[in-house]
């Protein structure tokens, strides 16, 4: 008998945070179009960059609501 969504929403949830990580990162693969896995490596490696980058200090967040102001000014109406 297949599981229904609930059941299956249900079991994930009392999964421990980084398990469901990995499902919702597995889960997304199977729907995403094939993708090539150098661009893969070199998004995986961008990202590492930018965490490497936030946590040493190098770069700062920016308020999401200065960004929209930024967005706005740029491209009114949009």
């Amino acid at each position: 008998m297949p599981a229904t969504l609930d059941a299956v929403a249900r079991d994930a949830l009392v999964l421990t945070r980084d398990e469901r990580l990995i499902l919702a990162r597995q889960l997304l693969v199977s729907v995403e179009p094939n993708v090539d896995e150098g661009t893969e490596a070199a998004w995986e490696e961008e990202i590492g960059q930018r965490i490497h980058r936030f946590d040493s200090g190098i770069s700062q967040a920016i308020p999401a609501s200065d960004v929209f102001a930024r967005l706005a000014a740029i491209a009114p109406g949009r």
